[in-house]
């Protein structure tokens, strides 16, 4: 057989204006507020060459819960035997964090917390 790997990474991009959704998990994070934000209490949009992502808030743990749930139905539920974490390195120092005071600080930790929340999201 077949055995499938695929990408996933802690950025979400509004595209609900590009294309019709299934299911907006932009959307769902805004409204739920985990998304990284700034000092403003907004999302944080990130620059990625030609557009700009919000990251999802690890030190919020409804946020993580929120996470895996999306990992275990949108990756384990259809069959994946695994993924690449990537661009957990993106955190931005000047950050505003539900559960940590400090982004500076979390910054390094932030990869770790994504292996962590995938690994978590495995087991369960």
């Amino acid at each position: 057989g077949i055995r499938v790997l695929t990408y996933i990474n802690p950025f979400l991009v509004d595209a609900s204006s590009e294309r019709n959704l299934t299911r907006d998990l932009h959307a769902e994070a805004n409204e739920k507020g985990y998304f990284v934000k700034r000092a403003d209490g907004t999302p944080y949009p990130i620059g990625n060459t030609t557009f700009s992502a919000s990251m999802i808030d690890l030190s919020n743990p409804d946020c993580r819960q929120w996470i895996k749930g999306v990992i275990t139905k949108n990756l384990i539920g259809v069959g994946c035997s695994g993924w690449m974490l990537d661009y957990a390195e993106a955190l931005p120092f000047d950050a505003h964090l539900q559960g940590h005071p400090d982004a500076a600080s979390y910054h390094n930790a932030y990869p770790i917390e994504w292996a962590k929340v995938s690994r978590e999201a495995i087991e369960e």
